[in-house]
């Protein structure tokens, strides 16, 4: 089985396509086995095992060495969501919200659920100033956003997000990439909400947590 993920949608091809010798039937249901180990069912977006796997491809090759960014988002104030308007409405905000990022990032970008309501996005390509600009789309996108949470539209919700944005140091593990991004994020969320953070390399070059922040409130809350 391999293991290397460029991405999902590819995953699909590099595993099944090919391969004269495997049986159609046992291809199907592999490939339905693929799909749920895979994918968030509720989201559509890749789940924490499709991430891992798709950094360590990206940390182990070669590509490595072009900038490639991660976007850490979670959705403010979520659980007030789920206590006031119920865990249908809770489920309506995180499709809905997914479905704006995928929207609005690159085709080269992923979108991966890492948490009950946080998201990672994945930015190929992309330096840290790219990625700043990009996190700055979604959560104004987001931020627009009116989301029905009742039959015949009779209420909607407002949500925003609050991001932190690292790009991978030469060297760095998935591990350590991901906390950077990590406390930029809880550096977003302590300072307002509804904001992007970037990680400062040094805090991976110094071994400390040190964050420089740029902030962009809108309406934080």
């Amino acid at each position: 089985q391999k293991n290397a993920l460029q991405d999902l949608d590819q995953a699909y091809k590099n595993f099944f396509n090919g391969d004269t010798g495997y049986p159609t039937e046992r291809k199907r249901k592999d490939k339905q086995s693929f799909r749920i180990e895979a994918w968030d069912p509720l989201t559509g977006a890749g789940n924490r095992r499709a991430l891992d796997e798709t950094l360590k491809d990206r940390v182990g090759s070669s590509a490595s060495e072009q900038a490639i960014s991660i976007i850490m988002i979670d959705i403010d104030f979520f659980k007030q969501v789920n206590d006031e308007h119920g865990h249908a409405a809770g489920d309506r905000v995180l499709q809905t919200v997914a479905q704006s990022i995928v929207s609005n990032i690159r085709a080269t970008d992923r979108l991966y659920r890492v948490g009950g309501e946080e998201f990672l996005v994945l930015a190929e390509g992309a330096n840290i100033r790219h990625a700043q600009q990009l996190g700055e789309k979604l959560r104004e996108e987001v931020a627009a956003l009116r989301i029905n949470v009742r039959a015949q539209h009779t209420a909607h919700l407002e949500v925003t997000i609050s991001l932190g944005v690292a790009e991978r140091m030469p060297s760095e593990t998935a591990d350590q990439w991901i906390k950077r991004a990590d406390t930029a994020l809880y550096d977003a969320k302590r300072s307002g909400r509804n904001q992007t953070s970037l990680a400062d390399k040094t805090a991976f070059l110094s071994g400390t947590n040190t964050i420089s922040i740029k902030n962009h409130a809108r309406n934080a809350r």
